[in-house]
């Protein structure tokens, strides 16, 4: 079977943890918790030691990990549901919500104000520091409900803010079975290309492999 490396943090660890039961039966998931640069440095033992085919991962740990390693990643991202369901617990305590993401906004956030009776601050975040002051922003102007990651929802705990987890359920799983299929094709990819050089090395001609665009991916010696 293929092998799903996660590289996840907190309440997204826990989550996944809830949906192993449910995950595709011919398929490894293998979850390291760790945040940044031990989020990174997970990635990298898994991709070093060949200890996964693919890799998942979402938010923060995702924009530090998809730039850095060769694999194949799948992000679990957040969608307009996913966002109008968290907001929508936390309209049942308040009428106002801060939601905190890293590095970018979330596009929906317009239509979701427009279809709920709720203010919504937006904040975005580059590291923990500049995450901490955000959330203390938020306190100061009596912003008591928070929505976001599994950082976010920790550190706003921490401080005595109610918060709501972003990531749903659904999202999770249709990206590991996302990062599954990509796995199997991957390495039904790399079987055929070993069968070939298999059959390349036996030939008693020299014979060349090349693309579309005429560059040289397999030649017999």
């Amino acid at each position: 079977g293929v092998r799903v490396g996660v590289i996840s943090y907190g309440k997204l660890t826990e989550e996944i943890g809830k949906l192993s039961p449910y995950f595709p039966n011919d398929a490894s998931i293998i979850v390291n918790d760790g945040i940044f640069e031990t989020a990174l440095s997970n990635a990298y033992n898994m991709e070093k030691n060949k200890l996964a085919d693919v890799i998942v991962s979402a938010g923060g740990n995702g924009t530090y990990i998809k730039e850095h390693i060769q694999l194949p990643y799948v992000n679990i991202s957040v969608t307009g549901f996913d966002l109008l369901h968290a907001i929508k617990k936390a309209q049942k305590f308040a009428s106002k919500v801060g939601v905190i993401t890293y590095s970018k906004r979330i596009e929906y956030i317009s239509q979701i104000k427009e279809t709920l009776n709720i203010d919504i601050f937006e904040r975005t975040f580059d590291n923990k520091e500049d995450l901490n002051k955000t959330i203390d922003e938020f306190k100061s102007i009596g912003i008591n409900d928070i929505t976001g990651g599994s950082l976010v929802c920790e550190l706003a705990e921490n401080k005595g803010i109610r918060s709501y987890f972003i990531y749903s359920k659904d999202g999770i799983m249709t990206s590991i079975s996302h990062a599954v299929d990509i796995a199997k094709t991957r390495n039904r990819e790399i079987e055929k290309s070993k069968e070939l050089e298999s059959i390349l090395e036996f030939a008693y001609e020299g014979i060349i492999v090349t693309d579309d665009k005429g560059t040289i991916k397999i030649f017999n010696k």
